[in-house]
């Protein structure tokens, strides 16, 4: 079995499993946070990745409080965040729709969170003018980055939390989703032509 297989069999039921400690500890938390957790954990208990009935940005805000639930005290309200397209997993570089659309929806759960996010590289349909960029010579100090793979029935996710100057992960949450047809449509790249050495 190879190691993307692997970790594809194992995915979703690793999600299935609630942590008895995590939901204790949320217990002292301030609401807005121990409702963040809630939700998240309310989403992956219901299995919420893995029903077709759902749509996408439902499940992009999903992933979202995940990330922040599960990883909250690494990140600080006053941190900023920047967010890239995702990557088709076996052509680096190269994205779609569906790349920029799942980093899009979970900026903007992030700012609704009251996180201070940058979205300009992940803005759809040429809506690059609604989002500011970051100010000159501005670093953010965390990038979401990640990969994705579309199969025959389902679509792999793959999504990292970066430092961006340390470049070390410091969260990170693999799921999948069931093929639907907007999924279909939008995961589509454009042809490309590519010049081969010889």
């Amino acid at each position: 079995m190879t190691r993307k297989a692997a970790t594809a069999k194992f995915m979703i039921p690793s999600l299935m499993v609630l942590s008895s400690a995590t939901l204790l500890s949320s217990c002292a938390l301030p609401i807005a946070q121990h409702k963040a957790i809630t939700l998240s954990l309310l989403a992956t208990a219901n299995g919420i990745f893995a029903r077709p009935d759902v749509n996408l940005t439902e499940k992009n805000h999903a992933a979202a409080d995940y990330i922040i639930g599960q990883y909250r005290d690494r990140f600080s309200v006053h941190d900023d965040f920047t967010f890239m397209p995702l990557e088709e997993l076996d052509h680096a570089g190269i994205t779609s729709p569906f790349g920029k659309s799942v980093s899009e929806g979970i900026g903007m759960r992030f700012s609704e969170l009251g996180y201070r996010v940058w979205l300009k590289d992940v803005a759809m349909d040429g809506n690059e003018r609604l989002y500011p960029a970051p100010p000159s010579n501005h670093t953010p100090k965390f990038a979401l980055k990640g990969t994705y793979d579309v199969q025959q029935k389902q679509v792999h996710v793959y999504l990292r939390m970066i430092n961006v100057k340390t470049s070390q992960i410091v969260a990170h949450f693999d799921y999948a989703m069931p093929i639907t047809k907007e999924i279909k449509e939008m995961s589509k790249t454009e042809a490309r032509i590519f010049r081969v050495k010889r």
